[in-house]
């Protein structure tokens, strides 16, 4: 499932929709789990540990987005591992 997983960003601009997940149903029921009565499956949730773990990384993104902003440089859609 591991390979199921990616991101995706719209284009450059000052609005920018992005998301992270996976498109393949065995990783969204692994991550949100079954309530059928009689196939029921936890959930088993990855993406919110993940984000929990990497809390500083994405604070000091968007941190940069803000100075950006201020200063006022362009926002380009940028690679999470950009450094400034």
């Amino acid at each position: 499932m591991r390979e199921s997983y990616g991101t995706r960003v719209s284009g450059e601009g000052v609005h920018v929709d992005a998301s992270i997940g996976s498109d393949d149903i065995k990783a969204v029921v692994f991550e949100l789990g079954r309530m059928e009565q009689n196939n029921y499956q936890p959930p088993r949730p990855e993406l919110s540990v993940a984000a929990f773990r990497n809390e500083g990384k994405v604070a000091r993104g968007i941190g940069r987005m803000v100075v950006r902003a201020i200063e006022g440089r362009p926002l380009p859609n940028a690679r999470a591992d950009e450094s400034e």
